[in-house]
């Protein structure tokens, strides 16, 4: 949970994070990005999400993935 919660923040829980940073202010594929943790009572799901254009939705989904892959493979970077 506490991990979820941390890493949501890391990616899009404000406007210096990972994702705001590549997709927003470097890119300018979307308004807004954000990630949270949904926690449930047997499990939960991880949520990101953003606000774009429809012209640049396959851009910016396929932005985060690679951003995702990279941290998935190099870590939270400093």
């Amino acid at each position: 949970f506490y991990s979820l919660k941390v890493l949501g923040f890391i990616l899009g829980g404000n406007l210096t994070s990972i994702l705001a940073e590549k997709i927003r202010k470097e890119l300018g594929l979307a308004y807004s990005v954000y990630s949270f943790n949904y926690p449930l009572v047997n499990g939960g799901f991880f949520v990101i999400g953003m606000q774009t254009e429809n012209s640049f939705r396959e851009k910016a989904v396929s932005t985060t993935i690679n951003i995702l892959k990279k941290l998935k493979k190099y870590g939270v970077p400093n």
